[in-house]
């Protein structure tokens, strides 16, 4: 598992290109219209995190999960989409000040929490 603390990060993960891609579209395009300091700013002022995981890690295995975030993430996402690449996108805002949890998990995860999830998302 690898957690990032900024989108301007996304360049520091080996994935492949179309996920790549759509993940700078949906984390940095989007909601900040490509300006990558206040999309960094914006994370570090809300503790917004990416936590990206592979088949084999488990929910429990994401640091810094309480039971309250815990239950955010799995009950109320706000996004829960497929990516490129069998992947799928799940964002849970976590804070009054918009501060949440991103998590991108492979559709053939082993977890059977995630693999839920998986179901649930849509293009």
């Amino acid at each position: 598992m690898t957690t990032l603390d900024s989108p301007c990060r996304l360049s520091m993960l080996v994935l492949p290109a179309p996920l790549h891609d759509f993940l700078i579209h949906h984390l940095m395009t989007l909601p900040f219209g490509d300006d990558p300091n206040t999309a960094h700013d914006v994370w570090a002022s809300t503790g917004t995190r990416l936590h990206v995981l592979n088949a084999a890690d488990r929910f429990d295995d994401i640091p810094d999960m309480d039971r309250v975030k815990r239950f955010q993430l799995i009950h109320l996402p706000e996004i829960l989409i497929n990516t490129p690449d069998q992947h799928v996108l799940l964002l849970s805002v976590t804070q009054d000040d918009g501060g949440g949890t991103y998590l991108l998990f492979p559709r053939d995860s082993h977890c059977p929490t995630l693999k839920a999830l998986g179901r649930q998302a849509h293009d």
